[in-house]
């Protein structure tokens, strides 16, 4: 794996999508997982997000029992979306993107640690360009 992503993580659903339709980008995490060269973090809107997006790839009873699986495993934390709340309206408020991605910055400054996105989805990186954010933002398609 290219770039240094050890360390605490908060990643995404695109990241957990990954993971679980074991890509290239997936099974390299999953590797950084059981190696225990990351701890992941994660967001219960973000695994909404990863259940509706695997249902329509795998139908409702695979995505449900992959999701389920992971989650059993201990290897992704999911935090309280509930403690969360007014750093994500924060983003909201200031920057134009999704309100799932303003979850994981928000988990990501509460643990001090580094946001880990999929890919360059084009709000986030305009929104990068426009200012800087107060969190430092990884793709996993720059580190496979």
């Amino acid at each position: 794996m290219k770039g240094n992503i050890a360390g605490t993580l908060a990643i995404d659903a695109g990241v957990i999508i990954e993971l679980l339709l074991q890509s290239k980008a997936g099974i390299a995490i999953r590797n950084a997982m059981l190696d225990e060269v990351i701890d992941a973090y994660t967001t219960e809107i973000a695994i909404a997000e990863t259940k509706y997006v695997l249902c329509r790839k795998l139908g409702w009873n695979e995505g449900s029992k992959r999701i389920e699986k992971l989650l059993a495993s201990g290897y992704i934390n999911v935090y309280r979306t509930d403690q969360l709340i007014d750093h994500a309206a924060k983003y909201k408020c200031e920057r134009s993107i999704s309100l799932a991605d303003c979850f994981i910055l928000a988990l990501a400054k509460k643990l001090g640690c580094k946001a880990l996105f999929a890919r360059r989805e084009q709000e986030l990186v305009k929104e990068m360009e426009k200012e800087e954010f107060d969190v430092e933002i990884l793709f996993l398609e720059d580190l496979i």
